[in-house]
């Protein structure tokens, strides 16, 4: 006995349907290099996030501090995430967006965010700055 067409085509999509569940995801969480480590705490970069274009790159760091901080606005918080941009000729480097987090390691709730926070500034060489950007370039 051949199934009719309305079975068909149902077992085709539970088919289809059942291959999605098996793929795995390939969103995973960044994986942090770290890069600096000083008084001030720890300080990584998402190596899957460096992006080019000529001398440029833009990337994500995370700062891990060793001791709870007090924002501007009078919030605590323990790690923040950053996007930098870069200009790797120039030495030159600027936050285009920060988010602050509660707990270590950017875990926790955001407790604030902040964009565009300042112009191209040159890059000083014993700054944790300087090391991302030799990493990232």
């Amino acid at each position: 006995m051949k199934p009719s067409p309305a079975y068909a085509t149902l077992a085709k999509a539970l088919a289809v349907t059942l291959a999605v569940l098996v793929i795995p995801v390939s969103h995973s969480a960044p994986r942090w290099d770290q890069i600096v480590v000083n008084s001030q705490g720890y300080y990584h970069i998402d190596p899957a996030s460096i992006a080019r274009d000529g001398d440029r790159r833009t990337f994500n760091s995370a700062l891990d501090y060793r001791h709870p901080q007090t924002s501007s606005t009078g919030k605590s918080y323990q790690s923040v995430e950053s996007q930098f941009q870069v200009n790797c000729r120039m030495k030159m480097a600027r936050i285009v967006h920060m988010s602050y987090y509660s707990g270590p390691m950017l875990t926790g709730s955001v407790v604030e965010r902040q964009g565009m926070l300042q112009d191209w500034m040159e890059v000083d060489a014993t700054s944790p700055v300087h090391r991302l950007m030799h990493y990232a370039c």
